[in-house]
């Protein structure tokens, strides 16, 4: 899945980076292997002027749809999750790739007054190593 987030100013990109790492620390100091592979956070890196320096792109990895579905219901219940969301950055869309399970569906579907999801399929198009 992958996370569009906006922010504005210096100091909510702070504070996202803060959280965002409470986040991966509740997540490592709560549980084994939940199925997520990856949760990285991308920022821009061109520092020209008329780039825009108030998106971050999130992008989180997991084996399947069953551990995405999982992830994001324990995910529910962490304050440092929402307090990202609501202090720290307006998430305008959240794109999901793959085939997207009906409960991960479900559960998107009840955030869906926070951000916009967009689903896209596999196709037989692509290569994938390791």
């Amino acid at each position: 899945m992958i996370a569009l987030a906006s922010y504005s100013g210096q100091n909510r990109r702070e504070s996202l980076e803060r959280h965002a790492r409470n986040i991966v620390s509740d997540v490592n100091g709560s549980r084994g292997d939940d199925g997520t592979l990856s949760f990285q956070m991308y920022f821009p890196t061109d520092l020209d002027d008329d780039a825009d320096q108030s998106t971050c792109h999130l992008i989180e990895h997991y084996q399947n749809s069953t551990t995405a579905a999982a992830h994001l219901r324990n995910m529910q219940t962490y304050r440092n999750r929402n307090k990202v969301i609501h202090e720290c950055a307006d998430i305008e869309r959240l794109e999901v790739y793959g085939k997207a399970s009906p409960e991960l569906k479900d559960i998107l579907s009840e955030e869906a007054y926070m951000y916009s999801v967009v689903y896209f399929g596999p196709s037989d198009i692509g290569v994938t190593r390791g």
